[in-house]
């Protein structure tokens, strides 16, 4: 069995004129894109620039298609969602092996077995009782 991951970079190119304009353009944007798709999404590269800035998303699945298929949806998602324009995009899928993660273990023995051990009946203390507290009044 194999887990395919799904990667996408993209350079956005922003009109805002302070890094607070950017902010307030792109983090929407990924936070709706999180809600919206099974991804994990980050601000990679560019944070202090205020022109253009680098983000990227993941995907995992046991199901090429779908990974594939679902980050292109993301992917025209983000640029469709804000007032950014995407400059440069990277999609990638590689495969990565679960084999040896799935390999049968021979079984373990069992403990062997105990009685259970007399209990005795009543409440337990230790040592001497504690002294009675003082009425208030």
């Amino acid at each position: 069995m194999k887990a395919y991951l799904g990667l996408y970079t993209a350079r956005l190119e922003t009109p805002a004129r302070s890094l607070k304009e950017k902010r307030a353009l792109i983090k929407p944007a990924l936070e709706r894109l999180k809600a919206r798709f099974p991804v994990s999404a980050a601000r990679l590269y560019g944070l202090d620039a205020w022109g253009y800035e680098v983000v990227g998303f993941t995907l995992l699945g046991n199901d090429p298609a779908w990974v594939e298929e679902t980050m292109r949806a993301a992917a025209r998602f983000l640029a469709e969602a804000g007032g950014f324009q995407v400059a440069l995009e990277e999609f990638r899928l590689e495969a990565s092996g679960r084999d040896g993660l799935l390999k049968e273990r021979p079984p373990t023995p069992a403990p062997p077995h105990r009685p259970p051990s007399p209990r005795p009946r009543g409440r337990w203390r230790r040592g001497p009782a504690p002294p009675p507290s003082p009425a208030r009044r």
